[in-house]
């Protein structure tokens, strides 16, 4: 005979297993506000224009914000303009206070931003900055020499008893700079597959809590399939990316306060796809790496290896890389109609004119290359 009280007592215990699940609900949001990681920060660019004329290149254009002792940047001007001037406060409080711009920390801009959180859309801002000239460097004035006076002759006296030297204070060696590159620095790879970059930071024995990433490509060429956390940061950091037309900007915060020296590894791992029309040459480049500690103190590294090289080999139409295109390709292609990009059985190297969606275009571009051979 089965037993009826199982089910009883679980009606019993209902109420009571509800509040606990409430409860564990109300403390996992609790810990979710509290780990929120700082906003993203606005990304600058423009043209600067200095005492009304374009500027020189080299010069240093920095970024403040009311409350934040230390200015954010520098970037250096190149062709009459700067990029990637990255203002990020440590959390939303900064909103409604005005950025200034200044160059060589030095002179002011004209124009001023009113910062606010951004949004995804708002993240890149175009501002052009105008500045008055930088103060002229004063030329010293020559010192007319002393008319020499005539020594006297020293009378012998007593000999002074010497005065011990003291000993050199040893002066405390500054830590290197911290730096971060861009893996491999090249490679070749076929159209329609994929490949990995890793942006790699060695801190030098700082102690880092949170890093963000810029990096830039051409969306005609390569496709960003996933941007993922590395080792620096812990096994599970806090993250937040937005991407756009050619563009990423990644931000990780370690999930646990740091304790100790961080040491060299790998901030982020990125993963692309050769799009099936991409050029025979084209740059991935690491734009900017700036690092943080639990203290909210920012720096941006000096990048050794920014730019990466992708070779692109295989002929359009080229599905199974045997460097032909033939019946093979056909039916592979054949095999995949129909299918779009997310779906079952989608394949990339399939989709020839990268639109996502495996149809007569594809079949189209393989016509035009049938009988083919590397």
């Amino acid at each position: 005979m089965r037993s009826s009280r199982g089910p009883g007592l679980i009606l019993l215990a209902l109420p009571f297993l509800l509040l606990i699940v409430l409860a564990a609900a109300g403390a996992l949001r609790a810990a979710t506000v509290q780990a929120q990681p700082p906003p993203f920060p606005l990304i600058f660019s423009g043209s600067v224009t200095v005492g009304g004329n374009v500027a020189p290149d080299g010069l240093n254009v920095s970024a403040r914000l009311p409350g934040i002792t230390k200015p954010f940047g520098p970037v250096q001007t190149s062709g009459g303009r700067y990029s990637a001037l990255s203002v990020g406060p440590p959390d939303s409080s900064y909103s409604g206070r005005t950025i200034t711009f200044w160059l060589e920390d030095l002179v002011q801009a004209q124009e001023t931003v009113v910062y606010m959180v951004p949004s995804i859309d708002s993240l890149f801002r175009t501002a052009n900055l105008t500045f008055p000239a930088l103060p002229a460097t004063p030329t010293p004035t020559a010192t007319a020499a002393p008319t020499p006076t005539a020594t006297p002759t020293a009378t012998p006296g007593p000999s002074p008893t010497p005065t011990p030297t003291p000993a050199p204070t040893p002066t405390p060696t500054p830590k290197p700079p911290a730096t971060a590159e861009l893996r491999p620095s090249s490679s070749a790879e076929r159209r329609g597959s994929e490949f990995i970059l890793l942006v790699r930071v060695d801190p030098q024995g700082r102690t880092l809590a949170r890093g963000e990433l810029v990096v830039s490509f051409n969306p005609k060429d390569v496709k960003l399939v996933e941007a993922a956390p590395g080792d620096l940061l812990g096994t599970l950091p806090l993250e937040r990316k937005t991407v756009t037309e050619g563009s990423l900007a990644y931000r990780l915060v370690a999930d646990v306060a740091p304790s100790q020296a961080t040491p060299a590894g790998t901030l982020a791992r990125l993963r692309f796809r050769v799009t099936n029309k991409a050029s025979t040459t084209t740059i991935i480049s690491l734009d900017r790496v700036d690092v943080g500690d639990a203290a909210g103190e920012t720096s941006t590294l000096r990048i050794q290896t920014r730019a990466f090289t992708l070779r692109v080999t295989g002929l359009p139409g080229d599905i199974n890389g045997d460097k032909k295109v033939e019946l093979l390709d056909l039916a592979l292609l054949g095999s995949k109609w129909g299918l779009k990009e997310g779906g079952a059985g989608f394949d990339a190297r399939a989709d020839l004119d990268d639109s996502g969606d495996i149809g007569a275009p594809d079949l189209t571009i393989l016509a035009g290359n049938y009988g083919g051979e590397e």
